[in-house]
């Protein structure tokens, strides 16, 4: 009893967890295929009585202005963290593997900015910057802030994992006459994949998922998903809420099936100490 008692406790308390988590999203999901007289029946019915898609098909064909802002976002965040990523890589390899004047001086700045709250302090300064550049409400003044604002930790994530690979693998390479660029991408890119997976999965929900930011620098034209459902709630009001529901778990689907995509990696990268600061 001593033994099982712990485990029994420890489950209930993270099946309660689970479906205290998970209960939103699956009245989310069940009102999405409610019809508006079931939705707003009193009593509430949780399972839905007749079941319909009608509100799929209505936001993928006739809903131009969600279709536009999930448009926004697929560009804007493939774009942000692929640049994210692959510097964040580049720079971790660097830090990890070569000596230059100041080196360790910047990549500490760089690690102690990751304690001070840059997303909120900083953001007045992004504002004044976009608008200098003219870059408010389009998809590039999105993109260079969610590059720039993600490198930080993700850099530190990179370089932890390169400082974990040997350096004889490396010697090994130039011993066989493998030029840096082949070893690079021959030999430590495929060592630090797993790492890299998190990396991506990480920045894509980080980004995809955004408000603040997106919020303060778009109005219309270059609105994401996620904030442009906030804006177009108000008008809808709740008489619309089946159809804002079919919406939202559109909103959800592409961070899902990253994960589920890569789940793999991304928990392999966990347990070898990916994310191990």
């Amino acid at each position: 009893m001593s033994v099982w008692l712990p485990r029994i406790a420890r489950h209930i308390v993270l099946s309660l967890l689970a479906v205290t988590i998970l209960l939103p999203f699956a009245w989310i999901v069940l009102s999405s295929v409610k019809t508006l007289p079931e939705f707003f029946k009193f009593p509430p019915t949780f399972w839905p009585q007749a079941p319909t898609l009608e509100h799929y098909a209505y936001v993928l064909t006739r809903y131009d202005l969600i279709k536009r802002f999930y448009l926004n976002s697929l560009i804007i965040t493939p774009i942000s963290v692929v640049l994210t990523v692959s510097i964040s890589v580049l720079a971790g390899y660097g830090f990890a593997r070569f000596r230059f004047p100041f080196g360790r001086a910047i990549f500490w700045l760089i690690v102690l900015s990751l304690y001070f709250p840059t997303n909120i302090t900083s953001i007045f300064a992004i504002f004044e910057m976009t608008s200098a550049m003219g870059l408010q409400d389009t998809k590039t003044g999105l993109i260079l802030p969610y590059t720039a604002l993600h490198l930080p930790i993700f850099l530190f994530v990179m370089y932890t994992i390169f400082k974990q690979i040997p350096r004889e693998l490396e010697e090994a390479a130039y011993i066989d006459g493998a030029s840096p660029f082949q070893t690079f991408f021959s030999i430590m890119l495929p060592l630090a994949v797993t790492g890299i997976v998190v990396i991506i999965i990480l920045a894509f929900t980080a980004i995809w998922g955004e408000f603040l930011l997106a919020r303060t620098l778009t109005t219309d034209n270059a609105m994401p998903i996620g904030v442009g459902l906030t804006a177009i709630q108000t008008n809808m009001g709740d008489t619309e809420f089946p159809i804002l529901a079919a919406a939202y778990v559109g909103a959800i689907v592409p961070p899902v099936l990253i994960f589920a995509v890569l789940q793999r990696w991304f928990m392999r990268g966990l347990l070898a100490g990916a994310l191990k600061f």
